[in-house]
């Protein structure tokens, strides 16, 4: 995951595994190992390769991930600010630029990424596990 990612993607500060389980805690979710390791590195960072295609649509924009800091916005405030809209099995971890969210679906042990559409409710299957998203990003041509 390191070699696909460490040159395309920006992020303003690294981030302590302990913070990154806390959060989680306090959702009431264990976040998976690939994605912990990830966001220590790239919390709040935006890819260079930012394109996703999925099954059921093309071209979807991954945007940025969500930060674990308490001055961006958060896993935390996007769970607080969406709680009457988001269904319980859907934590945000990134949003595309049009106010849809990337979520982790808990319907397993290990969670599905989804693309939650913010207008219609919809969830899309994105990949499964994160690192699969991560690996299926590129440049829109």
């Amino acid at each position: 995951m390191d070699e696909v990612t460490k040159d395309n993607v920006l992020s303003s500060m690294k981030l302590g595994v302990d913070v990154v389980r806390n959060v989680a805690k306090e959702i009431g979710v264990e976040f998976p190992e690939d994605y912990i390791g990830f966001v220590k590195k790239f919390h709040g960072g935006s890819p260079e390769f930012e394109v996703v295609d999925i099954p059921e649509r093309n071209e979807c924009v991954f945007n940025r991930l969500l930060s674990f800091s308490k001055n961006e916005s958060t896993i935390l405030k996007v769970v607080l600010q969406l709680s009457d809209r988001l269904p319980k099995n859907l934590i945000p971890i990134a949003s595309d630029p049009f106010g849809n969210y990337y979520c982790f679906g808990y319907t397993t042990y290990v969670p599905k990424i989804v693309l939650w559409c913010y207008e219609t409710a919809n969830k899309l299957f994105v990949a499964d596990p994160f690192a699969k998203m991560i690996e299926m990003l590129y440049l829109p041509s």
